[in-house]
């Protein structure tokens, strides 16, 4: 990412085709979903050397943004999901303050308000409090936030929020943690080995909680095997395996996504829209207290496998039950 503020001498627009060369596909996407699981809010979406930033509405979304040459912006518009423009933003490099007077920016600006990399600095102290790109007064995508002119975490950012892969330092500036965020929260550090496009991998062994609300595969769209390890994902309460197209196995593995509790209506599980997937292993005690279960759209499924024939499992113990496939 750049380190200062230039003007960019590429092309300032051009229509987006699919015979261009930058690829677009989708690696990871760092987003809510609601109860009919669709996406919801700001979301951070990882794409081969570059990130996409957008909002959805009911699973829906009608702009974004992504990075352009050295620090500037471009503008994504869609139709049905798909990116059918981008024009690249006409900032301009200025200074202003934001609306209260408590931070002058340093960068890009369009139509008064920060829009491309610059340098956030806070007006009393005069210190450097964000390094990095900024739409409308957001830390956005990429960027280095500071206190005393010390870093405190560097990495990606969604809606003014740690999102995505960062680093967070101590007072000495030494690494405290590094790994995955979400909305403004570390949510694991040994899944991923360092670099966002491992997401391209076809097997995965998860040990770790991706997220403590949603488990979302969906921009894995490589995977051919999942396992998750036992004992882990206590406090995810939703999860949400949807159209993974090349997803062969999925298991999960004793005592993992369970509380233990009384049943928890807004606990629920679905798998959906995988077609190679042929076998799904659930292993004893997991989902205890999940109330909603629904398998639907699994053409190639041979192997359905829950609990233990040997034990009580109590798997999806007071869940409905839903199979549903297109096949005749």
């Amino acid at each position: 990412m750049g380190d200062r503020v230039t003007e960019s001498e590429e092309e300032t627009s051009y229509s987006y085709s699919s015979n261009e060369e930058e690829d677009l596909t989708e690696l990871c996407a760092f987003v809510k979903y609601n109860k009919e699981y669709k996406r919801e809010g700001p979301a951070l979406i990882y794409i081969p050397d570059n990130y996409i930033l957008t909002e959805y509405k009911d699973g829906k979304c009608e702009k974004g943004y992504m990075l352009h040459g050295d620090n500037g912006l471009s503008e994504l518009k869609y139709e049905n999901n798909k990116i059918t423009s981008r024009t690249v933003i006409e900032a301009t490099p200025g200074k202003l303050h934001d609306p209260t007077g408590t931070y002058e920016f340093n960068g890009f600006i369009q139509n008064d308000s920060p829009m491309g990399f610059g340098i956030c600095k806070d007006i009393a102290s005069n210190q450097v409090i964000y390094q990095g790109y900024m739409i409308g007064w957001e830390r956005s995508i990429d960027g280095v936030s500071k206190k005393d002119n010390k870093k405190v975490f560097s990495g990606s950012w969604c809606a003014n929020k740690r999102c995505g892969y960062g680093i967070e330092y101590d007072e000495n500036e030494m690494i405290s943690r590094e790994g995955y965020w979400f909305n403004d929260e570390f949510i694991q550090s040994n899944l991923f080995l360092a670099n966002p496009l491992n997401l391209s991998m076809s097997k995965w062994k998860v040990n770790t909680s991706l997220c403590s609300e949603v488990l979302n595969f969906s921009g894995f769209q490589k995977v051919e095997e999942i396992t998750f390890n036992s004992r882990n994902f206590e406090t995810t309460g939703i999860v949400n395996i949807t159209g993974l197209q090349n997803l062969k196995k999925i298991e999960f593995e004793a005592n993992g996504f369970s509380m233990f509790g009384y049943a928890n209506p807004k606990r629920s599980f679905c798998i959906s829209d995988c077609p190679l997937l042929e076998s799904i292993l659930i292993g004893k005690y997991c989902f205890t207290d999940f109330t909603h279960f629904e398998l639907s759209k699994l053409d190639s499924l041979e192997v359905l496998k829950i609990g233990s024939i040997d034990f009580d499992s109590f798997n999806f113990y007071e869940a409905s039950f839903s199979i549903q496939s297109s096949s005749c």
